[in-house]
């Protein structure tokens, strides 16, 4: 709280397993957060949202004391790599449960299902993904990421 005095305690969880075989990859991911003493204090830090992250939601879009997040995204790589010009391109799709919640009791209440296809390209600054995200809520988005999958 900005400007004033709160205690709590967090504790969190993130788990992430990455596998290639070929031009295949599948990355399998959890992300957990709870809190004890002093709701809301931590609301700020516990967000959901985004490319991969709930796709069809907005960048850190819903905010809660707790938090779980479960995902698993699967991506081909396409192109010649053995060709001295060629760019590697990718064409992937997501698939991710999660929410946040105020109340610990509440933990596993109503997850939101959410998906994503996207494309990316190697690019000299790092990998750069352009995908769709939908979720069960009705919710839709549109993403621009640069930089790795596995990422908070």
């Amino acid at each position: 709280v900005l400007g004033g005095a709160s205690d709590g305690q967090i504790a969190r969880w993130t788990w992430d397993l990455a596998h290639s075989w070929g031009r295949h990859n599948l990355l399998l991911g959890t992300r957990a957060a709870v809190t004890w003493d002093s709701p809301g204090s931590f609301r700020a830090v516990n967000t959901l949202g985004g490319f991969t992250n709930l796709s069809g939601l907005g960048e850190r879009q819903i905010v809660g004391d707790q938090l779980a997040l479960a995902r698993a995204v699967y991506y081909r790589r396409f192109g010649d790599m053995a060709r001295l010009f060629s760019v590697p391109a990718y064409l992937g799709a997501s698939l991710e449960a999660g929410n946040v919640w105020d109340a610990r009791s509440d933990i596993g209440r109503d997850p939101i299902l959410a998906g994503s296809i996207f494309v990316g390209l190697d690019s000299p600054f790092g990998p750069i993904f352009l995908g769709y995200g939908h979720d069960d809520q009705g919710n839709n988005a549109l993403h621009l990421t640069f930089g790795s999958l596995l990422r908070p």
